[in-house]
């Protein structure tokens, strides 16, 4: 789990498509693209609702109070004695208070703008459904309560996020005092509470008073409402059907301003029954609002089905995205499902703070895992949508670790007078021996940081993520420009597509699962660039030719983005490079372009690229390279190989095939083949012992292990280097010593004569040695695999297609007696085979394999009324298997 963790969303999709190609894994899902009746698709849009000059005021005197807050907490810890045990429940409760508070203060804000996109779609004709996370009813009934055990009015309570930042000052605040105590047993100093004469709790006076006077000065902060009861409200709740978990709600009259906390049940309907009740007052029209928190994500429709009254297109405006990825995608289930009759439109809604970004980026990191592992693609969950917003990245972290750096060694942040300063408000910088520094957990914490951003005023929250964003952007172009980023299933697109080869290079002992190496011819379709493209380009865009200083060739330089090396820091301009092969076929750094080229006139180069030009063919045919199958088992081999980012690839035959899998370029088609074990020596282990122990050889394994001659305190010893952690315990199962020196785990093989060969023997057979390059042609393919050519055989779903007996066609109307005879004459009661109903027997000339791929899904044995079959969401009978 650890090792596919590490390989991020990429070993996510493999391990889905694996457990695909095995027929353990289905994941059914309907179709975002267009319907053949109504003609339209699945549409999303991004609203950014523009803060108005009083919510920015609003915001920022929020944040200013969250400072003041945590400015008085840091003081209170140092007046009680508070040890670090003190400050960090004070702190905890602090940041998940303030996060709390800030998302609510958001939601509230984008209701002006969700009240303008409902009643646009209204006009239209449309109906809407609003989706957000929490209702706040546990507060108000809080609230509610107080106020009738007080005779107080419902007019005068404040229903805004203002009790947050309230209670975590009167739950929260540490008054406390402490004393400093000598552990007896280790002699450290701890704290403990001062109680007084009567064994209580000793509260400190001083931190008592700066606690009072924080509730105080919250008395006079100005916040928005509960966005749920402003919706209802605005709108009416004879006009909004309301599908949440709360029972009661807040309900102002217009005419007189007068408050009732009714329920929300209307008579004879019983209240677990109301969400039903609602969903059928929005299905049939008699309401064209719908809003919908966590409690109604599932069990509920209300898409246009063509079975209710109201078939207006729906348009899904999420106020909120929850934190759960499965919740979000079952809310946008609400509105997209089979039986439809017009596919919905979603309306994305946020703000222009950066803060924001935080909560986007969370759901984008889970749908694009979620994704992967149901689907096998990342974009399966979100359609690309939300995969801009996610910073959970490798790229992301990289670029907060640059930001923390940058801002450290003194370097300005646009828009911000004191980047440093900016931090401590944020809590991320901590004293250690005298130096302030950022936390090694925070350096990569990129959610941390970006809850973190909340407590800026707006203008620095903007100006601290843009430039965060920035640093984010050239880091990923770096990545794309050196191919190390990670872009998911990439489809090749080419003019004809032939399978030249396929051979299965791994078959798995234990499930019979194979992997096998295609090579693919394609035909493409050569971007070739003319000279007077090249110079159009260099007119319109800037740029210049190039001649190479000790080779007679030239080049085109445009200029392109400026990129940051995560690794330095380092920001530099990158050309890209045109050729007559083609534009933008690299990238060269700008001092690699001065250092080995040299700038000429556009006639010098003309004739050389018009005669190169000249050479190059319309259609150009090239292979590839693909290992596909089960990629799972060999996840750790594939990575060795010096590729720490697997590229998958998706490509269809000519003949209809589709082939899935890691993309190995053609230089290390050997270096892969090897660390798989493909080709694999018949050394004895004999050999092996004396060639390392006696001659100081270095014999290189699969999985990128080495076994070499070393010497630990003037001893000869033979060790085995180049282990992954995920290996140790195989390791020591076989036999090899483990040692720990300098706090790294080391292993041995013994040098006794006849254990150190055994060993190597097992050794062996776990992790083949590999040959040399000259070698790979004539070594041996291992036992478990096959190497001859597979061709794939296809399955025609029309001729798959056959009458199932009558009993199985209705049985649902079967009678108990009928499903019981069925069961009887099953071919494992030894009664006649089903397949003998079939005249035909042509379909069925063959046994079908476990994992076996259609044009169209997967198939897989399965039992069905005791006997054999096969399992395609109706029922086919074998005859051989």
């Amino acid at each position: 789990m650890a090792e596919i963790d590490a390989g991020g969303v990429g070993a996510m999709e493999m391990i889905s498509r694996d457990l695909k190609s095995l027929g353990i894994l289905a994941s059914a899902s309907i179709s975002f693209g267009t319907c053949p009746r109504s003609g339209k698709a699945v549409e999303y849009r991004e609203t950014i609702h523009k803060l108005t000059p009083q919510q920015r005021e609003m915001y920022n005197c929020a944040a200013d109070a969250w400072q003041v807050v945590m400015q008085n907490i840091s003081e209170a810890l140092g007046i009680t004695n508070g040890g670090r045990r003190a400050r960090a429940v004070a702190l905890n409760k602090f940041w998940g208070d303030h996060q709390r508070f800030f998302r609510q203060i958001i939601s509230s804000y984008k209701v002006p703008t969700v009240i303008e996109e409902t009643e646009k779609a209204l006009a239209e004709g449309k109906s809407v459904v609003i989706s957000l996370v929490g209702t706040g009813e546990a507060r108000t009934r809080e609230q509610v309560a107080r106020a009738k055990a007080e005779n107080g009015q419902l007019e005068d309570l404040d229903f805004s996020p203002r009790e947050v930042i309230a209670n975590m000052v009167d739950r929260g605040f540490p008054t406390t005092l402490y004393r400093d105590v000598t552990d007896p047993a280790t002699g450290k100093t701890l704290q403990e509470p001062v109680r007084d004469a009567d064994g209580n709790i000793v509260q400190s006076r001083e931190a008592l008073e700066m606690k009072q006077r924080l509730i105080d000065g919250l008395s006079a902060l100005a916040l928005p409402e509960n966005p749920l009861d402003q919706l209802v409200n605005h709108f009416g709740e004879s006009n909004v059907a309301e599908l949440t978990g709360r029972t009661r709600r807040l309900i102002r009259d217009p005419r007189n301003g007068r408050v009732e906390y009714r329920k929300r049940n209307p008579e004879g309907i019983a209240l677990q029954n109301i969400n039903v009740y609602e969903m059928q007052q929005f299905q049939q029209g008699k309401k064209r609002i719908a809003i919908i928190s966590d409690a109604a994500s599932t069990g509920i429709s209300l898409h246009a089905s063509n079975r209710e009254a109201n078939q207006q297109r729906r348009v899904h405006i999420t106020l909120e995205l929850g934190w759960s990825a499965d919740k979000q995608m079952q809310t946008f289930g609400r509105t997209h499902r089979s039986d439809q009759a017009v596919p919905p439109e979603y309306v994305l809604l946020s703000t222009e703070l950066g803060g924001e970004k935080r909560f986007s980026s969370t759901i984008a990191r889970r749908l694009g895992s979620l994704g992967a592992l149901t689907k096998g693609d990342r974009g399966a969950a979100d359609n690309g949508d939300l995969a801009k917003y996610n910073f959970e990245t490798e790229e992301g972290r990289a670029a907060l670790s640059l930001l923390f750096r940058s801002i450290m060694s003194g370097k300005p942040v646009p828009g911000i007078d004191n980047p440093r300063q900016t931090l401590r408000d944020m809590g991320l910088l901590v004293e250690q021996e005298g130096v302030e520094t950022v936390r090694k957990e925070d350096e990569y914490n990129v959610p941390r940081f970006l809850n973190r951003v909340l407590a800026l005023d707006v203008d620095r929250q903007n100006s601290l993520f843009n430039h965060y964003a920035k640093l984010f952007d050239e880091i990923v172009s770096f990545a794309k420009a050196r191919g190390t980023f990670d872009e998911g299933v990439t489809d090749i697109k080419a003019l004809s597509v032939r399978l030249s080869n396929a051979n299965v290079v791994h078959r798995d002992q234990s499930t019979g699962a194979e992997t096998t190496h295609y090579t693919v011819e394609i035909d493409q379709p050569t971007k070739k660039v003319s000279f007077a493209e090249a110079d159009e380009a260099r007119k319109g865009k800037g740029g210049a030719f190039f001649e190479h200083l000790h080779k007679r060739s030239f080049m085109f330089a445009l200029e392109s983005r400026r990129h940051t090396d995560p690794a330095t820091g380092n920001t530099f301009l990158n050309f890209g490079v045109w050729r007559p092969e083609g534009a933008h076929l690299s990238y060269i750094q700008e001092n690699a372009l001065t250092e080995k080229y040299r700038p000429v006139t556009p006639e010098t180069a003309r004739h050389w690229w018009e005669t190169k030009y000249a050479a190059i063919p319309d259609v150009q045919t090239s292979k590839l390279h693909i290992i596909g199958g089960a990629i799972t088992p060999l996840w750790q081999s594939l990575k060795t190989t010096g590729v720490t980012h697997l590229r998958v690839v998706r490509v269809t035959a000519d003949d209809g095939q589709r082939i899935v899998g890691v993309q190995v370029s053609s230089d290390r088609v050997g270096e892969v083949l090897r660390a798989l074990g493909v080709a694999r020596t018949t050394r004895e282990s004999s050999d092996i012992f004396d060639s390392v122990f006696n001659d100081g050889e270095e014999i290189a394994l699969t999985a990128g292990l080495k076994i070499k001659r070393g010497r630990i305190h003037r001893d000869a010893v033979i060790e085995l280097c180049g282990a992954h952690p995920t290996m140790f315990s195989t390791l020591r199962g076989l036999g090899l010593c483990n040692e720990t020196i300098s706090w790294k785990q080391r292993f041995f093989v013994p040098v006794e004569e006849e254990r150190g060969k055994a060993i190597i023997a097992a050794l062996v057979e776990q992790f083949p040695v590999t040959p040399d390059e000259d070698d790979i042609e004539d070594a041996e393919l291992p036992s478990n695999a096959n190497a001859a050519s597979k061709p794939i055989q296809l399955i025609d779903l029309e001729n798959w297609v056959i009458e199932p007996p009558e009993v199985l066609c209705s049985r649902e109307e079967a009678e108990p007696e009928a499903i019981r005879d069925a069961e009887k004459e099953s071919p494992t009661n030894g009664g006649t085979d089903v397949a003998t109903c079939v005249e035909s027997a042509d379909p069925w000339s063959r046994s079908i394999s476990a994992g076996e791929v259609s044009p169209a899904m997967f198939f897989a044995p399965q039992p069905y009324f005791g006997g054999p079959a096969i399992q395609l969401g109706f029922n086919f009978a074998e005859s051989e298997s």
